[in-house]
């Protein structure tokens, strides 16, 4: 018998995050890419903060 894995739809909501560092951001940077790792497929929802997006982010 094959067990499939259930993936899941991960959304984290903070208004702090990247570029702004500090200890939930790091949090959920890490915890968003260890999910993807996993093969989940993860949002975050932040604050329109000034600064540089990652090249993997959006506006």
């Amino acid at each position: 018998m094959q067990v499939e894995k259930c993936k899941m739809k991960v959304l984290f909501v903070s208004d702090i995050y990247y570029p702004h560092i500090g200890g939930i951001s790091e949090h959920i940077y890490h915890l968003a890419n260890q999910f993807e790792s996993m093969g989940h497929a993860v949002s975050i929802l932040t604050a329109n903060m000034e600064g540089d997006l990652r090249p993997d982010e959006e506006r």
